[in-house]
């Protein structure tokens, strides 16, 4: 006889035959898709509350209980020896009866636990779906693991020729070790040298600064004599080469503007040509070169013609030299008169 035919039997013993089959085949259906520990929770529950008339098979289910958990064979097992208590089932039959209404409310609790099977089935299916799938990408991993391990077997030899290069780098350092000392020793040396060049050059450049002051100097008392001469030997010779006679004597001078800029300069002094009044205006240079003339009239002459407008003015520059032969005609193309300080010495001999 199969355990469900046996436990309906059993079941409709004790309630009607449409609820009995409903029982048993709910209590079946758990029995088969293994959700045995929920069944053995509300049996263990069911047990606990007939413990007092079931004393004699209380052992007996206890183990009915424990062994449906493990397997469903064992659960046969169990059946057979319940049919075996049929005898006893049938002294407790009247107990039964007075707690069919409890077993009623088992029932539907057992219904109920047929439906959370059921739902559990379906989350049952969606976790072997998800197994699946994990197992796809787990397959996948598992190639990739592959080509990794591949990847790191050649980077192990690339790691290996590195490391023999780098122990050859090694004994090239090593080698080197003593030149490198040698060249430090060498650099500090220089280093040493370099400090006394810096000082000599100290010294060097302070005595370079006391010549150029010295040669300051020199070339002011030069430019001073140069311009002393020009205003003794400029009178007669303005007079010679251009008919200016001077009438007033010559002087370093200030002109000033109406802004208040104060010009300075080294010749200057009226005079008269043909009747006319003109300002004589003049610069003294140690060497005069194109540049110079150019400065002269930019900075000397403009300023004075602004400030003495519609006034005849004279330039004139006076010089120990020229940087070239084309000064003088340079000059004069500018319509700036040229002295050199010999010319000054050769005025004062002639009588």
């Amino acid at each position: 006889m199969e355990p469900r035919s046996s436990l309906l039997s059993l079941l409709q013993e004790i309630l009607p035959a449409e609820r009995a089959e409903q029982v048993a085949a709910g209590v079946a259906t758990l029995l088969e898709e293994m959700v045995q520990a929920e069944v053995a929770r509300q049996l263990e529950t069911l047990i606990r509350e007939t413990r007092e008339d079931y004393h004699r098979i209380d052992e007996r289910l206890a183990r009915l209980v424990q062994v449906t958990e493990q397997h469903s064979e064992q659960i046969a097992r169990l059946v057979q020896v319940t049919e075996q208590h049929s005898v006893q089932i049938a002294e407790l039959r009247a107990t039964t009866e007075r707690h069919s209404e409890q077993i009623a409310e088992n029932t539907r609790a057992i219904e109920r636990l047929v439906q959370v099977t059921e739902q559990h089935s379906v989350q049952i299916a969606e976790l072997r779906a998800t197994t699946e799938r994990h197992s796809e990408q787990i397959a996948e991993n598992t190639r990739a693991i592959a080509e990794l391990r591949a990847v790191v077997e050649k980077h192990s030899e690339q790691i290996a020729e590195n490391t023999r290069a780098i122990a050859e780098l090694r004994a090239v350092v090593e080698k080197h070790s003593e030149q490198i000392a040698e060249n430090t020793r060498a650099i500090e040396r220089l280093e040493r040298m370099v400090e006394d060049l810096v000082k000599a050059e100290q010294r060097l450049t302070r005595r370079t600064d006391d010549i150029a002051r010295q040669l300051g100097g020199m070339a002011m008392d030069l430019g001073y004599l140069l311009e002393n001469d020009a205003y003794e030997s400029l009178p007669p010779l303005l007079e010679r080469d251009y008919g200016i006679r001077v009438m007033t004597p010559l002087t370093r001078d200030f002109v000033e503007d109406d802004k208040g800029n104060e010009y300075e300069v080294n010749i200057f002094g009226e005079g008269e040509r043909a009747g006319e009044r003109v300002l004589i205006v003049g610069e003294c240079k140690t060497q005069l070169s194109k540049q110079e003339i150019d400065r002269f009239l930019r900075r000397k002459i403009k300023p004075v013609q602004r400030i003495f407008s519609g006034r005849a003015v004279f330039p004139v520059m006076v010089g120990h030299a020229v940087t070239s032969k084309q000064v003088q005609r340079y000059a004069q193309e500018r319509g700036v008169a040229v002295y050199l300080s010999y010319q000054f010495r050769r005025s004062s001999r002639q009588p």
